[in-house]
């Protein structure tokens, strides 16, 4: 996390906008994490940061879609591709 924040401070005085989001974490889906994303929670309080809800591709996260256990196969990256094409414009203020 604490690169992280550095990148944010690089950027805290210009027009970027940082958007966080969590992948498909695996083909098949795994326990919710017990603990809050603290770090998030204060990197969300930054101007031009912003994030997709933690469970926006957890729909994603079955074998029919994945290559290996870490990568979308061709089905996979379309639908990953066509929801974040859908999902970021309007959090970077894109119309």
């Amino acid at each position: 996390a604490l690169w992280l924040g550095r990148i944010l401070d690089l950027y805290k005085d210009s027009p970027t906008k940082m958007i966080f989001l969590e992948l498909a974490r695996a083909p098949v889906p795994r326990p919710e994490s017990r603990q809050p994303a603290t770090w998030l929670q204060s990197a969300l309080k930054r101007p031009n940061v912003s994030a997709l809800r933690q469970n926006t591709f957890r729909d994603l996260e079955r074998p029919d879609i994945f290559f290996d256990g870490l990568h979308f196969n061709k089905v996979g990256r379309g639908l990953f591709s066509e929801r974040i094409a859908k999902l970021i414009p309007p959090l970077a203020g894109i119309n």
